[in-house]
């Protein structure tokens, strides 16, 4: 092999050495780790440069001689450019059919309002696909101000609005506003783009809706935040919990965790004698603070109360029904039509509940007597002022059963309510044509054919009516001649992968992309926050948007990161500049 030497050998080294300084940054950027520090010597960047001599020695010599291109400008500068290479792609497997959009905006530790944007596509093996796109800063939450945003993003990666198909966000005025919010503006571009109300964001208001209607629910849960937040303020008292046999701390109640109720309110029954226990030790503490002692010690007779019981039995009996609903509802690959039906289904459960009321009081004083909770007993009876008696006699209920029955129901019954308002189910269903019933009204006609449901189809969307309802109706025969059952959107999907059916149905096809487009929530969009309080904390609250939006890309899709041909975002790197080039060569 012959040798390399001068200008050769010297340019070399140099695409070594940059090759892996794009690996190193590449890797902590894949990581959401950071790159720099006040100290530089001490960065992440340039400890992990040091490791990397040792098998490079190119890279060694190249950063003795000055030139080490790891400036901070020049990181910024790679960072863009592996970002930008990522959002092309995800672009490019858009691009070439329709798509939808989903936004959710949120303050970072800066207090800036960032939103993130998210697209949802079906790839041509008819898998649903949500990916995010960036994050934008705002100086207002109008909508003129976010949809001029949202219209940006999507002309920034040259994706034609003609081709939206549907929008998700949440129901804030300035969103999903009929005449002014986002959804409407957008529609006026895109009459086509139907809007979804977040179903993830519907249940979770729902069940809030629920909770703080009924006062018995509000306040066992409003007290049993404030008692696990006083365990978990401090240590010690965290501590004394674990003494007294608790198995596991107590979780957290947040109100913006739509799933952590349950095992909030499961933690503290899971562990009552422990935490009562504890209570009433840190009350009779003489250590223990004035203010303090008396917090603990209202925890503790709250806490041998049988009303705080059966209110956080109650809750929690809601909650196991609704959650596992709510974890469902929040997948990627969840239709509209697949989470409005798992709704459907999880209304007739909780009316059935209405009649079972007897096992769970039963099951409720039971536990209750085990963990030496205070037995049910009816209130003392309050006589009304005379200026107030209109001389009737109120009802009184016989029995503490007979005290306790109303509220059961009237939870129950306030859920029930709460999801047939929040989706339409129950009574009054489908009065006015909204966008999710054209979403519906083309499912329907996938899997019935329905004369009705293929022409209002044709006509939103704009297709052949006459060629759509041929290839609906011989999706029909052909599935029932090969004994193919079509009883939900599944089952269509399942067919249509078939190769031979996809090129004799190319309508059913096209409009089963419609169909699966439509989003169902925003909860891509939303988990992208977690990646965003990760990457822009209090130690980085400094860090400009533009390296904000390309960090949280790269750590987004750390796997595509790394699956980037480097060689090529090296030669985009080296040709910007005449310097570059005559140090690496690429012209």
């Amino acid at each position: 092999m012959m040798s390399v030497t001068g200008k050769a050998k010297d340019v070399a080294e140099a695409r070594e050495a940059l090759d892996g300084i794009f690996s190193a940054i590449a890797y902590l950027a894949g990581q959401g780790l950071p790159l720099r520090r006040r100290e530089e010597k001490t960065s992440n960047l340039q400890r992990l440069l040091d490791q990397s001599e040792r098998t490079c020695p190119a890279l060694k010599t190249w950063r003795k001689r000055k030139q080490t291109f790891t400036s901070p400008e020049i990181q910024n500068e790679i960072l863009e450019l592996m970002a930008s290479a990522i959002v092309r792609q995800i672009a490019n497997s858009v691009r070439e059919d329709v798509f939808a959009v989903m936004a959710d905006e949120t303050r970072d530790s800066a207090g800036t309002e960032q939103v993130a944007i998210c697209l949802r596509s079906v790839n041509k093996q008819l898998e649903v696909e949500e990916q995010l796109i960036g994050l934008y800063s705002v100086e207002s939450t109008t909508a003129l101000v976010l949809s001029t945003v949202i219209k940006d993003a999507l002309l920034r990666i040259e994706l034609d609005l003609k081709q939206l198909r549907g929008q998700c966000y949440d129901g804030a005025a300035n969103m999903s506003g009929k005449f002014k919010g986002v959804q409407a503006l957008i529609k006026q571009e895109e009459p086509r783009a139907v809007f979804v109300h977040c179903t993830a964001h519907r249940l979770n208001l729902a069940v809030q809706d629920c909770m703080d209607g009924v006062r018995p629910l509000c306040d066992t849960i409003q007290e049993t935040g404030r008692m696990i937040g006083f365990f978990r303020d401090s240590p010690k008292r965290l501590s004394c919990l674990i003494h007294f046999g608790a198995d596991k701390s107590l979780r957290p109640l947040c109100p913006t965790r739509w799933t952590c109720s349950e095992p909030a309110l499961a933690s503290v029954i899971n562990n009552y004698t422990a935490v009562l226990s504890s209570l009433e030790a840190i009350a009779d503490d003489p250590s223990t603070r004035p203010d303090q002692a008396s917090t603990a010690s209202g925890h503790a007779r709250r806490m041998q109360s049988f009303d705080f019981f059966f209110g956080l039995s109650l809750a929690l009996h809601l909650l196991r029904m609704t959650t596992p609903v709510m974890k469902s509802v929040q997948g990627s690959q969840q239709t509209l039509a697949a989470n409005l039906q798992l709704v459907d289904v999880l209304h007739s459960a909780v009316s059935g509940q209405r009649s079972r009321f007897d096992s769970f009081y039963a099951s409720t004083v039971g536990k209750a007597e085990e963990l030496g909770v205070s037995p049910p007993s009816l209130k003392r009876v309050i006589r009304p002022p005379r200026r107030l008696d209109d001389g009737s006699e109120p009802y009184r209920p016989q029995t503490p059963e007979d005290h306790y029955r109303p509220l059961y129901l009237l939870a129950v019954d306030r859920l029930c309510a709460a999801l047939g308002e929040r989706y339409g189910s129950g009574e009054g269903r489908g009065a006015a044509v909204t966008d999710e019933r054209r979403v519906s009204q083309a499912e329907s006609a996938l899997l019935t054919a329905n004369a009705d449901d293929l022409s209002a189809t044709a006509a939103f969307y704009q297709l052949d009516e006459g060629r759509l309802a041929l290839h609906c109706q011989m999706l029909q025969d052909v599935c029932r001649d090969e004994g193919i059952p079509l009883g939900s959107l599944a089952d269509v999907v399942s067919a249509l992968r078939r190769p031979h059916l996809a090129q004799l149905l190319p309508e059913c096809v096209g409009l089963l992309r419609l169909v699966l487009t439509a989003p169902a929530t925003t909860c891509t969009a939303e988990r992208s926050f977690s990646q965003l309080r990760r990457l822009k904390n209090w130690l980085r609250s400094n860090m400009s948007q533009a390296r904000l939006n390309h960090a949280a890309v790269c750590a987004v899709y750390a796997e595509q990161l790394h699956a980037l041909d480097r060689q090529a975002l090296m030669r985009e790197f080296a040709t910007r500049t005449p310097q570059r080039v005559n140090v690496f060569g690429w012209g």
